[in-house]
């Protein structure tokens, strides 16, 4: 006998053994019936035994055979054990991230084909939620981007950047309006608000000055992300986080017209369980995101 083993006779013998059925052998393995007798035909002769005998409608295991497939038995449970091991392996490479929406679309997606580059063996699966912060068990993600303070009992928590708030708006505005020049000319433009940061217009007025331009008028939307599309396409002006349209201002779909910038105690910050912390598609993240 040869070092070729005929695995797919094995596995064939292995399923008419455990059912004691040619058929439901053939069911399991998704084969035909007379593809298991070949197969088993096969392996009795690269073995030089016999493997069953047929009594009444059911075949059995000769004595030798019923020794063989115990030992086989074991070796399929080391090659099954293997196999799940392979593949818990591989999700190590798998990260589950969760993101705020407006996060998601003007800070992530931009930078995923450069980590991508960097990193083709990590997937990335990214999911989005307003919630923060964010159920790890029940969304079973493994980080989160998470916005405040930086302090979440159970959660180590990687500064990426501080809220920077600043004014902005297309190019182009609306019913042929000017841009405006000074924080005052504001009270005669639509000022577009993220419902989720209501407070926005208001402490960048009072920072600017113009405390009089009513902080509350105009035209609302769910979040940052909308709004600075909104803005992007001319509807009015927008008060939104620096570091999610730089690149919008570098390509000139968005101009700022006042240079001022305000900065509160809010920061972005990636966000995990400590028992994910060495995580290697989160270890790739976290290097990516410092930079």
């Amino acid at each position: 006998m040869g070092q070729y083993l005929p695995m797919n006779a094995l596995r064939a013998f292995d399923a008419a053994a455990r059912h004691g059925n040619f058929s439901r052998a053939a069911e399991e393995l998704c084969i035909t019936q007379g593809a298991v007798s070949r197969h088993i035909a096969v392996l009795e002769t690269h073995l030089g035994i016999k493997l069953f005998v047929r009594k009444h409608r059911r075949i059995e295991l000769t004595e030798e055979a019923r020794r063989y497939h115990k030992r086989l038995q074991v070796a399929f449970d080391e090659i099954r054990s293997a196999t799940s091991e392979i593949c818990a392996s591989s999700k190590h490479n798998v990260l589950k991230l969760r993101c705020l929406p407006t996060f998601a679309m003007r800070w992530l997606i931009p930078r995923l084909a450069r980590f991508r580059e960097q990193y083709p063996q990590v997937e990335i699966q990214v999911s989005t939620s307003q919630q923060s912060p964010a159920n790890f068990e029940a969304q079973g993600i493994d980080a989160s981007i998470e916005y405040g303070l930086g302090q979440w009992p159970g959660l180590e928590a990687k500064h990426l950047f501080d809220e920077l708030l600043i004014v902005v708006c297309g190019p182009k505005l609306a019913n042929g309006m000017p841009v405006p020049r000074y924080p005052h000319e504001l009270d005669h433009h639509v000022l577009l608000h993220s419902l989720q940061r209501p407070d926005f217009w208001r402490q960048w007025l009072q920072t600017a000055g113009a405390p009089q331009v009513p902080a509350n008028t105009g035209l609302r939307f769910e979040n940052s992300g909308l709004a600075c599309q909104a803005a992007i396409d001319g509807l009015g002006i927008a008060i939104v986080h620096l570091p999610l349209i730089e690149r919008d201002l570098e390509t000139g779909r968005l101009i700022a017209p006042f240079n001022l910038i305000v900065r509160n105690q809010m920061a972005f910050y990636l966000a995990y369980p400590t028992e994910k912390s060495d995580l290697p598609a989160l270890v790739a993240f976290r290097a990516m995101a410092a930079r």
